[in-house]
């Protein structure tokens, strides 16, 4: 009689695994995808992305990113050697989708300045690949983003294309540039719960899935300039900077995942358009799909990217009946963003 070995009878328990996590739940998520680097549309793997990244909770780690979530910043005049004459303006960080660049999967992270409903300069503010295995954060940047008179602060010498890291959140904790030789046992207790990092007493933090933050003996600064990328001044081109401030960092749902107070002084912006607000359900014998606006382009593909329905909705409401959809997962794509509905 033959025997399995151990390293045979692990293999068929990690498949069984994957399939239990990544086939059979019918959960819904949201994938708002930007595909402004491949044309492939590779439905199975966006879908993969956002739940892994969510499941990586439980083993004690905090994401940095997840499709929807947003970091807003008040952008304050500094104009050096000049009169601060100009008002504040609003800036929100947005992770819109995710994109494949020489085959690998990032993050699609937009700006928005004052309201704007499209991304600044019509280009990625950057591009982020998160390992959660070695809890490390990349970063790329696009070449077209270069706005004005905001301007852009990131990684020194880094060249459009270049992938670089930007965080670390295991010993030695990175930021940029800047490495601190130290464990990350310090805390911040914030809406969600407990965020592991370091740099509680100041002046900069770094923590699990909000990135740096200003800090002064274990509370958050006020007024002084932090994204992003960590400690920074926003210059523009003609000598006068704006310097952000972080105001809040938020879920997908826009529920606030801490907030500064003070820095949000002045004209507060609102979070409203920047949500993920579409909902894509399977009601009885059709997929009712709602929105606070007018839908737009509607089509449906199945998992082997074969376009299965098409529709144009000039309503915020409409329903497919399950006639025209397959058994199984079903990628719903409304305009830009991506839902994936199981019948």
């Amino acid at each position: 009689m033959k025997f399995m070995s151990l390293n045979s009878l692990n293999g068929i328990i990690k498949a069984i695994v994957i399939v239990f996590l990544y086939v059979i739940p019918c959960h819904t998520y949201v994938i708002a995808a930007s595909f402004s680097h491949t044309e492939k549309f590779d439905v199975l793997k966006l879908s993969l992305i956002t739940d892994m990244s969510r499941s990586q909770e439980s083993d004690g780690y905090r994401p940095m990113f997840e499709i929807g979530k947003t970091w807003v910043y008040r952008l304050v005049d500094k104009s050096w050697g000049k009169p601060d004459t100009r008002e504040d303006m609003w800036r929100v960080l947005k992770v819109d989708g995710v994109t494949e660049i020489d085959g690998k999967e990032y993050f699609v992270v937009n700006a928005y300045t004052d309201g704007a409903a499209t991304p600044d300069c019509d280009a990625p503010y950057g591009y982020f690949r998160e390992d959660v295995d070695s809890r490390e954060v990349f970063y790329v940047r696009d070449e077209r983003y270069i706005p004005d008179p905001i301007g852009i602060h990131e990684i020194p010498g880094i060249m459009a294309g270049e992938e670089s890291l930007l965080y670390r959140f295991c010993k030695p904790v990175v930021l940029g540039c800047v490495t601190y030789d130290s464990e990350p046992d310090d805390y911040i207790n914030v809406n969600d719960g407990k965020h592991r990092g370091v740099g509680a007493d100041g002046p900069c933090g770094v923590f699990e899935g909000v990135g740096a933050i200003m800090m002064n003996n274990g509370e958050f600064s006020v007024g002084r300039g932090c994204d992003i990328f960590g400690p920074t001044m926003m210059v523009s081109g003609d000598g006068q900077g704006y310097v952000p401030l972080l105001y809040s960092v938020n879920s997908p749902d826009g529920s606030e995942i801490l907030r500064i107070d003070g820095n949000g002084m002045g004209r507060i912006d609102t979070l409203e358009q920047y949500r993920c607000d579409i909902v894509v359900a399977k009601e009885g014998g059709v997929v009712r799909i709602k929105g606070g606006k007018t839908l737009g382009h509607i089509s449906v593909i199945d998992l082997q990217g074969v376009e299965i329905y098409s529709c144009f909705v000039g309503e915020a409401e409409c329903t497919i009946p399950l006639q025209y959809l397959s058994e199984g997962v079903n990628i719903v794509k409304i305009e830009q963003s991506v839902y994936k509905v199981v019948i």
